[in-house]
């Protein structure tokens, strides 16, 4: 059975994410809210028992970022590593956890933060319990004695939690690996950095390209643009010019420029059939420093023709989502 659990997200770096282990500290209370049922309903899966919360002493782990700070009580054998945007671990557009016993491996749980998670494939079973204060939906493939993925919230931004390689792990790993999940807290409160989203704009199946966006500041971010079908064997490139808009409330306003006499760079960045060009962009002198809220970057992809055709370049506007989280 093939199966693909992807995870996309509509972001992306940090101004300063932060991320750190404080011994007893008591993680952020948040909010309990209930999540929807998944569309997938089949037959209920095993999903272990949550014993009464953990009394030993412990550690709290947490990473913040720019939907908000995620902790964790980590007791003694077992060991949490905060993840924050950008750090190469997971994609651009989430940041997290991972949980995994002292001595196991490259086993371990992931529980990451996203714009938005999906599921797709074949064997796909899912059931719903309460954990961590919410009513989560658990995902189980092929029958498995342990779950997959846990859903901690379907609304956005979501947080699932995800098996990565738990297979060899105990009855008792499994069962204590749950206890540790219900002390997680997701607290929207504690916000920082900047990530992109991916929104549908932000791809064109034409040229077979789709920009992604990482290194989100008030100043500047990285834009990444990959072709994703090596047979178009179309003349793509993109140069420096670009244009930036904010969102109010249901619509989108240019974001003001704040010098007519500043000139963007005349760069021009081929984009590779089999790849992705990458180039940074710092918009201070253009638009000043943003402040907190969610934007959108529009780029245009040129399309050269043929050199022995007298036709005109075609052009292909790319737009991309980002978050700037209040400080």
């Amino acid at each position: 059975m093939r199966r693909t659990v992807k995870m996309m997200i509509c972001l992306v770096v940090l101004v300063s994410c932060g991320c750190g282990r404080n011994t007893n500290e008591e993680p952020a209370n948040t909010a309990a809210s209930d999540v929807s049922a998944s569309e997938v309903q089949t037959e209920p899966a095993p999903v272990n028992t949550v014993s009464p919360a953990i009394e030993e002493e412990s550690e709290t782990v947490y990473v913040d970022g720019p939907y908000g700070r995620l902790s964790m009580e980590i007791p003694s054998g077992w060991s949490c590593e905060a993840v924050p945007v950008d750090s190469g671990v997971f994609n651009d557009r989430t940041y997290g956890l991972i949980l995994r016993p002292d001595h196991a491996g490259a086993e371990n749980i992931r529980i990451v933060c996203m714009d938005f998670f999906g599921v797709c494939g074949t064997g796909l079973a899912s059931t719903q319990m309460t954990l961590a204060g919410r009513n989560v939906n658990v995902g189980t493939y092929d029958s498995h004695p342990y779950w997959d993925y846990i859903v901690f919230n379907q609304e956005q931004p979501n947080v699932a939690a995800m098996q990565n390689g738990n297979g060899n792990w105990t009855e008792a790993q499994q069962n204590e690996a749950m206890n540790i999940l219900d002390t997680l807290r997701f607290d929207q409160d504690i916000t920082t950095g900047g990530i992109g989203r991916h929104i549908p704009e932000a791809e064109d199946d034409e040229i077979a390209v789709i920009m992604e966006l990482s290194n989100v500041t008030p100043t500047g971010l990285k834009v990444h643009l990959r072709r994703y079908d090596p047979g178009n064997g179309k003349d793509l490139e993109c140069g420096e010019g670009y244009s930036l808009q904010a969102a109010s409330g249901d619509t989108w306003e240019d974001v003001p420029v704040i010098s007519e006499a500043y000139v963007s760079g005349e760069e021009v960045y081929p984009i590779p059939a089999d790849g992705e060009t990458a180039f940074e962009i710092n918009w201070e002198g253009l638009y000043g420093t943003l402040s907190p809220g969610t934007y959108r970057i529009t780029e245009v992809i040129t399309e050269n023709p043929p050199k022995h055709l007298s036709v005109c370049s075609r052009v292909y506007p790319l737009t991309g989502e980002f978050i700037i989280a209040g400080q």
